[in-house]
């Protein structure tokens, strides 16, 4: 089981619509704004059968609940499969975890979802504490026409990881280029950068 709880801080652009100077209906420019808060919280369990040590495979669903307030969140209730496929061999970590959700419940007035994502890991062990990660979180948005809901970001970083009171945890800090933006009316609505930093609680077997 794999639950994941997002505090979020969105920079949002509402278009403002117009008249151009020739008279047609026309995008004038965009309303900026940012919203912080507790995103959706997203439950995933996976059947993990025993493959040995150098492979770990697993099938299950995922399940996201709108718990936010606002834009933060999707406002739906929404569900799809998950898979995810790593192997390990010495200090290598390669592999992926993804799933698609298709909401079915939720605020009428929202849109509806329907979601691909993926998450790359190649993960190298410098030495007993030190690891290069490459992790890049690949995302869909199936709503959008003509391809426009992709983001491909690109790049890596630094991960090191200790014990706090006997508790394993591993921090890292890494930066992505954002190749693939999507994009409303011609305006792309994401930044070149983004810069991700996660600190994780673990609890091996």
């Amino acid at each position: 089981m794999r639950t994941i709880f997002r505090f979020v801080s969105l920079p949002q652009a509402d278009p403002v619509l117009g008249v151009s100077p020739a008279g047609l209906p026309a995008v004038l420019g965009f309303d900026q704004k940012n919203q912080a808060g507790l995103s959706d919280v997203s439950p995933t369990a996976f059947l993990v059968p025993n493959l040995g040590s150098d492979w770990t495979v697993g099938l299950g669903s995922s399940i996201v609940f709108p718990t936010g307030d606002g834009t933060v969140d999707s406002g739906k209730v929404s569900a799809g499969p998950a898979f995810l496929a790593f192997y390990h061999r010495g200090p290598w970590i390669v592999g992926a975890r993804m799933r698609n959700i298709w909401s079915f419940s939720g605020d009428p007035e929202r849109d509806d979802v329907n979601t691909l994502v993926v998450r790359g890991l190649l993960r190298y062990q410098l030495n007993r504490s030190w690891y290069l990660i490459s992790s890049p979180i690949i995302a869909s948005d199936w709503t959008q026409p003509e391809g426009k809901g992709w983001i491909v970001p690109v790049g890596g970083g630094l991960g090191y990881s200790f014990r706090l009171g006997g508790q394993p945890m591993q921090v890292s800090l890494e930066g992505y280029y954002n190749a693939v933006k999507p994009q409303f009316a011609g305006e792309e609505l994401l930044g070149d950068w983004t810069i991700r930093t996660q600190w994780q609680v673990l609890f091996p077997n």
